[in-house]
């Protein structure tokens, strides 16, 4: 009699455990493998704290949208900046709202947030414990990087940078950071050392205007986006855009090449997985 309520108990159990997790995975709708598409990023509309992913399957060919309030019930926050996946999570940067969201990367459910920030723009994880955040400031001219510890999801520093920190670019120990300008006009790349979070050298750019993304090429030299700068008028540009190439071993700028004809800023560089195509945007088209 003892051994047939044994057997009853554990059955029980099983139906029980079985059921949590049906229901668990009902209460889930985001089944879709990240690996084969793209995630997008929506900013939403300011001030109304829209902003959210949408998820493009390339198999399928079926685009999900609102990908971060389908699984939590919110939207991400107010303008979505960016978004980066680093050891098993997404940070999803939300720019007016002054956090960064993070989701797990097999569920996309919320796991956390870190705040607050400042107009912050991009995430760049460097080990897992740390990370670093470009923030333009609450004026859009202070710039810093906040250094995250990752454990807590608090700020432990800020490091000061030039105006309107952008994209960030890690080599070895070095992180360089690509000063778009904020709400004026730069023309550096500060060098940050990953170990002391200490700026270790600033790279300006005579001539060119608001670096705002770098790749490295397959010399190994660092490849900088300049974006430019805007004329009074907005309708024409008063200094082009430019591709600047620095040798990282000196911190020296080797040549720049001005994207003559281009009546728009230039952003997003990347490069292809080969490193023999580069590719970027242009801000009206």
């Amino acid at each position: 009699m003892k051994t047939k309520k044994l057997y009853l108990g554990v059955f029980l159990m099983l139906l029980l455990t079985s059921g949590c997790k049906k229901e668990n995975e009902a209460k889930n709708p985001f089944n879709e493998n990240l690996e084969n598409g793209v995630l997008i990023v929506n900013q939403g509309s300011f001030g109304k704290g829209d902003g959210d992913l949408s998820f493009y399957n390339r198999e399928t060919k079926k685009v999900t949208n609102t990908l971060f309030q389908t699984v939590n019930g919110r939207p991400a926050g107010d303008v979505v900046q960016s978004v980066s996946r680093y050891n098993g999570k997404y940070y999803i940067v939300a720019n007016a709202s002054g956090k960064i969201e993070i989701a797990e990367e097999g569920s996309f459910k919320e796991g956390g947030v870190i705040k607050p920030l400042y107009q912050p723009r991009y995430f760049l994880g460097i080990s897992p414990s740390k990370a670093y955040v470009t923030e333009w400031g609450t004026d859009g001219l202070t710039g810093t990087v906040a250094v995250i510890q990752l454990s807590t999801l608090s700020i432990t520093k800020r490091i000061n940078v030039g105006k309107g920190p952008e994209r960030m670019l890690q080599k070895g120990t070095s992180v360089y950071v690509a000063c778009s300008g904020g709400y004026g006009t730069d023309s550096t790349v500060f060098i940050i050392n990953t170990t002391t979070d200490e700026v270790t050298d600033t790279i300006r750019i005579e001539g060119a205007k608001n670096p705002n993304s770098m790749v490295i090429d397959t010399t190994g030299m660092l490849i900088v986006l300049c974006g430019g700068k805007m004329a009074s008028d907005f309708m024409s540009m008063e200094v082009q855009p430019a591709l600047v190439t620095i040798n990282p071993a000196t911190n020296q700028v080797m040549s720049k090449m001005f994207l003559t004809g281009t009546y728009s800023p230039a952003g997003n560089l990347c490069i292809n997985k080969e490193k023999t195509v580069m590719m970027f945007s242009l801000l009206f088209g």
